[in-house]
């Protein structure tokens, strides 16, 4: 009958507007669960990082074994000038003694 044509045809019309709105929904969904899945691969990168604590540490203790370095460094440096000092002055009496041998 005409009457069940008619209503065929809106039970068709419907389906087919909830096909494109479950369309819809399907292509939203897959967008989240692909940026869920980039933030997914970031935050494991990110957890593989040390904690910006443990960074500052490393970094104190790296600007501490700067300092000791540079201490010793300057003690090497003191050592090898007082040194050079002793080596001038040696050399000094070296050529002072020589000069009176042959005096």
């Amino acid at each position: 009958s005409q009457m069940d044509k008619m209503r065929m045809k809106k039970q068709i019309e419907k389906t087919n507007e909830e096909i494109i709105q479950l369309q819809k929904l399907l292509a939203k969904n897959r967008i989240i669960r692909q940026r869920k899945e980039e933030y997914e691969a970031l935050a494991k990168i990110v957890n593989d990082k040390p904690t910006q604590a443990d960074t500052l540490l490393a970094i104190d203790a790296v600007s501490a074994d700067t300092v000791s370095i540079d201490t010793k460094l300057a003690t090497i440096e003191s050592f090898l000038r007082t040194k050079s000092t002793h080596y001038d002055l040696l050399l000094q009496t070296i050529d002072d003694l020589t000069q009176i041998d042959k005096d």
